[in-house]
């Protein structure tokens, strides 16, 4: 597997980590061209593992990766997919693989040419996680949840009024500081639904373009194969 792109990813990467987090990996692969040809391996695809087995709780040891093929990649963030979008913006002390010139200046460096408004997926899985909260009776969980759908609105605020994300996130919290009490837990409730929708609402009248650009991003994926590729 030739990784074109590896980055720490997760709570390491947004800054809301604490000493027992686990540590998640993500990163861009290309597969062969040989291999693609001739059947061995699949041009959109994903690989995930662990250092661990499955059955396993995570904790401060514990490595997810997950990797995405270079099509894949691509098919995600025309989707608005979260992890992929994040990969575009992280900070140069969570790269731990980016030797591939052309992924530097063809994806990279025009990040901001990879967003669209299809980036309503952020705001509508906060939502997702700010309704778990009524059903939980666990108030750790409720604190996790809280504090995830909190992150997602302040990464859609940045990708309007700045068209990037910082990392690590400024004003992000982690969720023991709210399960502490440092923070307080119905005020963030209110205020992260009120970011929902505000920001479904300047998503809509942003400047973003509706979609991406299939083409552009089929020339990307050919133009690699042709001249960068492994065979």
């Amino acid at each position: 597997m030739y990784v074109l792109y590896e980055v720490v990813h997760g709570s390491r990467l947004y800054g809301t980590h604490t000493p027992e987090s686990d540590l998640d990996i993500k990163g861009v692969y290309a597969p062969e061209k040989r291999n693609v040809l001739n059947g061995t391996e699949l041009a959109i695809d994903t690989k995930n593992f662990r250092n661990k087995n499955n059955n396993e709780k995570s904790d401060k040891d514990t490595i997810e990766y997950g990797y995405y093929s270079l099509c894949k990649f691509f098919n995600m963030l025309a989707k608005g997919d979260i992890a992929c979008t994040e990969m575009l913006f992280v900070n140069k002390e969570s790269v731990r693989i980016n030797e591939s010139r052309f992924f530097k200046e063809r994806v990279l460096f025009n990040n901001y040419r990879f967003i669209s408004k299809r980036i309503t997926s952020f705001v509508y899985c906060a939502e997702s996680n700010l309704k778990q909260i009524l059903n939980l009776t666990d108030f750790n969980k409720a604190c996790k949840y809280l504090a995830n759908a909190y992150r997602l609105n302040l990464e859609i605020r940045q990708l309007i009024d700045i068209g990037r994300i910082e990392f690590p996130l400024e004003g992000a919290y982690k969720p023991t500081d709210i399960k502490n009490g440092y923070i307080d837990f119905e005020m963030l409730l209110e205020y992260s639904n009120y970011l929902c929708k505000e920001n479904l609402y300047r998503i809509a009248e942003s400047n973003l373009p509706d979609n991406l650009d299939v083409k552009f991003l089929t020339s990307i994926v050919d133009d690699y194969y042709k001249y960068e590729a492994r065979d």
